[in-house]
């Protein structure tokens, strides 16, 4: 009977009270309405009489409208993806994606050649990665050869150091390597190779640039191939290595010439034991070579015994000349008469004919010798 009383007072007092909605709560008595959950918050009761019934939305998430009545209408923030109904979780979008909109929709890729942080939130974050160039968010061009660009963003690509080179996409200064015909450290200076000198390789070489090999000599610097080295005049060389000039080439030995050139080969009879400039030396006389480009005196030969040569430089055997003597003697007396003896005067007479390159040389000797003879004795010759 008291409940019934109550109940019709509460009744004929008044307005009826209604009980707040979900999503919705009035924490003052005699309110006239109900306050709404704020966003981020949810309420999925009725009658609740204090904002601190308001559910909050799962961490990373909200976005939901006020007076929200369910978790399903919490939606992941940007940069974050998921689904939070059931107790679904919001993910943070990974590097080079971003995501600008709340909900469950996945994150976007950055365009190529650019990346972004976790839970990118725009497509500015994505920036231009290292070895390209371009706006964030935008296209990325990759760094062309003979430049480089070591950080992310939109700085424009550096150029290689002079007489180097890179790939390209190159991400940082020591791709840049020195090309053929230079050398240096990687990403530094690039140095000409010097005249005698040549590099076919790019990149750095610790023992420089290589030399021309004796024989070759080369007159211009920056050279990229060994065949670029010139071959030094026939007959001719015995310069050092990396020689810059036709004159370090120098005469063979056999072979007279200026230095670098033209060389011309000893002709027999003669010969050159050293190299260079000098001139060819004779066979001395008394010694033949029949030798073209002797390199040495022991070429030269002696003439055989009972020939000779007297004079230097002959080429061959038949210069060689025989020493003949031929002795012809004869005798005869002449006398004078006296009162009582003779006076007789034997007389030799020797004539040598000495033959000598074909001539003939007469030498006559006259001896004497007196003697005296009896009279009668001559008389009986007589």
């Amino acid at each position: 009977m008291t409940h019934i009383y109550v109940t019709r007072l509460l009744r004929d007092s008044g307005p009826a009270c209604n009980l707040c909605a979900e999503g919705k709560y009035q924490a003052n008595a005699g309110g006239t309405g109900c306050d709404e959950c704020a966003s981020g918050k949810y309420l999925d009761t009725t009658g609740n009489d204090a904002e601190a019934d308001c559910k909050a939305c799962p961490a990373n998430s909200g976005n939901n409208p006020t007076a929200s009545t369910a978790e399903s209408e919490c939606q992941c923030n940007p940069g974050l993806s998921g689904v939070n109904l059931n107790g679904g979780t919001c993910l943070q979008c990974a590097t080079g994606t971003y995501k600008s909109g709340t909900g469950s929709a996945v994150c976007d890729a950055c365009p190529a050649n650019s990346e972004s942080p976790m839970q990118s939130v725009a497509l500015t974050n994505c920036r231009c990665v290292a070895g390209t160039t371009g706006l964030n968010g935008g296209t990325c061009s990759q760094c062309t050869a003979g430049t480089h660009k070591a950080a992310p963003g939109t700085a424009v690509c550096d150029t290689c150091p002079a007489n180097s080179n890179s790939p390209l996409q190159s991400t940082a200064s020591t791709a840049c390597k020195c090309i053929a015909g230079y050398n240096g450290p990687d990403g530094s200076d690039c140095t000409t190779c010097a005249t005698g000198k040549y590099k076919v390789n790019t990149g750095y070489s610790a023992t420089g640039c290589d030399d021309c090999e004796s024989g070759k000599f080369l007159n211009t610097s920056g050279n990229d191939a060994e065949t670029d080295c010139l071959t030094c005049p026939v007959y001719s060389g015995n310069n050092p290595a990396a020689s810059t000039a036709e004159s370090e080439c120098t005469c063979d030995l056999g072979y007279h010439g200026p230095d670098g050139g033209p060389c011309t080969i000893c002709v027999a009879g003669r010969y050159k034991d050293v190299t260079g400039s000098g001139t060819c030396n004779n066979c001395v006389a008394g010694k033949y070579s029949s030798v073209l480009g002797a390199t040495h005196a022991g070429t030269c030969i002696a003439c055989e015994a009972g020939k000779h040569l007297q004079t230097p430089g002959n080429d061959d055997a038949s210069d060689c000349v025989s020493t003949h003597i031929h002795i012809h003697a004869h005798t005869h007396i002449n006398c004078i008469q006296l009162a009582c003896a003779c006076v007789c005067m034997h007389i030799f007479v020797y004539t040598y004919t000495y033959v000598y390159m074909n001539m003939y040389l007469y030498v006559r000797i006259y001896v004497f010798r007196t003697f005296f003879l009896n009279r009668s004795i001559y008389m009986s010759h007589i």
